[in-house]
């Protein structure tokens, strides 16, 4: 369950949300089963962040910060995660359908073979 907190910043908006998070440098965002559809979080600071379970279709996440995030069965059904940087994201049984993937890092993401995938936008460069 999301922490009530972290998403009432969040709704704030993204220039909110990065203020929030670079005060708050010592706390990992628990956003876990959160329901985002549609919300944007283009230029997001997730990094590390507890996306488990999160429902985050057709969300704006173009250049997202989730490095390390834990994205572990979220729906990303239709996203936009256009240069959105994913290194060492966790992606188990994330649900990629029609996600648009071009540019991202995946650099050591795991579980990306587990992720379904098809069919997407464009493959990262």
């Amino acid at each position: 369950m999301a922490n009530r907190k972290h998403l009432q910043v969040l709704k704030q908006g993204v220039e909110a949300w990065n203020t929030w998070r670079s005060e708050h440098r010592n706390i990992w965002p628990d956003l876990s089963s959160a329901d985002l559809y549609e919300i944007n979080l283009a230029d997001a600071n997730l990094l590390g962040g507890n996306l488990t379970g999160a429902s985050l279709s057709r969300v704006n996440l173009i250049g997202a910060d989730l490095i390390g995030a834990d994205l572990t069965h979220a729906s990303l059904n239709d996203a936009d995660l256009t240069h959105a940087n994913l290194a060492e994201a966790t992606l188990a049984e994330a649900n990629l359908c029609y996600t648009n993937l071009h540019g991202a890092n995946l650099t050591h993401a795991t579980s990306l073979m587990l992720a379904l995938m098809m069919p997407t936008y464009a493959m990262p460069t």
